[in-house]
């Protein structure tokens, strides 16, 4: 069995306005993993429970135009992903090293801080490592986003909702783009 990572490099142009703000009926806390990291957490509703992850250099809050909807029938948990929002951040900072040990919070998807501050505004490469057989809920960014696939390959699709029939490859050496809240879905295959 082959397994691969699809690695994405994700260069941002700008930064853009922040997302609008949860409902104020969502319960805020703050839980500790035992490696030490607090991650912020909030939730609302009620129902099946439903987790919302974030983009990277996201918060929480870029689900509050979908939260309202979703809080009708689901009890909704949208937690600020390690180092991002108000979630702590690496001791060390975002240094190549400390941010090579840390994940994007999405479950085997690991994110490389290259350079700059994804956190702020303005120019900042990521790299992502991308398990085989992950998929990507369609989701947008409040920024204007570039992604070149250095290995493996990317199925990549634009829409509000994930559809397999709108996935198109995009193999090693291949750039895309994500405009900024242009909804899009992704994921990844078997083997190289």
């Amino acid at each position: 069995m082959f397994f691969f990572m699809t690695t994405l490099g994700i260069v941002v142009f700008a930064g853009a306005a922040r997302a609008p703000s949860l409902p104020s009926t969502f319960r805020a806390g703050t839980v500790a993993s035992p490696e030490g990291v607090n991650i912020f957490v909030r939730s609302g509703g009620s129902g099946p429970v439903v987790v919302l992850l974030h983009g990277y250099a996201e918060t929480s809050d870029s689900w509050a135009p979908l939260v309202t909807a979703l809080m009708k029938n689901y009890t909704v948990v949208v937690p600020d992903l390690r180092g991002i929002g108000r979630s702590s951040r690496p001791a060390g900072g975002y240094d190549k090293k400390t941010q090579a040990a840390g994940t994007s919070g999405v479950s085997g998807i690991r994110t490389v801080g290259l350079k700059g501050d994804p956190d702020r505004a303005g120019l900042y490469t990521i790299m992502l490592q991308v398990p085989a057989h992950m998929r990507t809920a369609s989701h947008d960014h409040q920024d204007n986003r570039v992604a070149t696939v250095v290995a493996g390959t990317w199925f990549l699709g634009y829409g509000e909702a994930f559809d397999p029939a709108q996935l198109k490859a995009v193999p090693p050496g291949s750039f895309y783009t994500e405009p900024a809240k242009h909804a899009h879905f992704a994921e990844t295959g078997d083997s190289l």
